[in-house]
């Protein structure tokens, strides 16, 4: 991993760099899945749920990189601050999206918007607790040669805590997608 505030700050710039480019390729497929319905306030909703989305996977990461950074056995240094500040942080946008969806937007479980961005988050879920996974399993059955074997060992907690986390997620948002139609 990268050393301290800057490893943390590069991630969650190079995952926000990607997620911001496909809000307008989420938006054009909504609006063609939904065609002829003539919707008022499809685009509002689709911004609200993206950004919901958005806090979620924020505080997700905060989640992950305090599990790791306990996991690391560093105490309260800059790496648990750091994540705590991402998991507050993301907690709150979360937690505002959710309340201005629940007025703005349908219950309906089924709804296009909901649809489509639970499956944007069970995708980024999927292929986030994935990569970590194949991390952990690579160092896993790495070769211990006794030199830099602390490398190791940070990319085994790094991969169970980030694998962890989002693997669970993207199980829960499997079965809400699974049972919603």
């Amino acid at each position: 991993m990268f050393p301290g505030i800057f490893g943390a700050v590069f991630g969650v710039v190079l995952i926000f760099s990607f997620a911001a480019n496909t809000f307008p390729l989420l938006y054009v497929l909504l609006r063609w899945r939904t065609a002829g319905q003539g919707e008022p306030g499809l685009g509002t909703l689709a911004a609200l749920h993206y950004f919901k989305n958005t806090g979620l996977l924020v505080a997700l990461s905060g989640v992950a990189l305090f599990i790791y950074s306990l996991l690391e056995g560093k105490g309260a240094d800059s790496e648990q601050r750091t994540a705590l500040g991402l998991l507050c942080g993301g907690t709150l946008f979360f937690g505002m999206h959710l309340l201005a969806v629940s007025r703005r937007g349908p219950a309906d479980p089924g709804h296009p918007v909901r649809r489509l961005f639970d499956g944007y988050v069970l995708v980024l879920c999927g292929i986030i607790g994935f990569v970590f996974l194949l991390v952990l399993f690579v160092a896993a059955f790495e070769k211990d040669t006794g030199f830099g074997s602390g490398g190791r060992a940070e990319r085994i907690h790094a991969g169970a805590a980030w694998a962890g986390v989002f693997l669970v997620t993207y199980m829960l948002y499997g079965r809400r997608l699974a049972t919603s139609r």
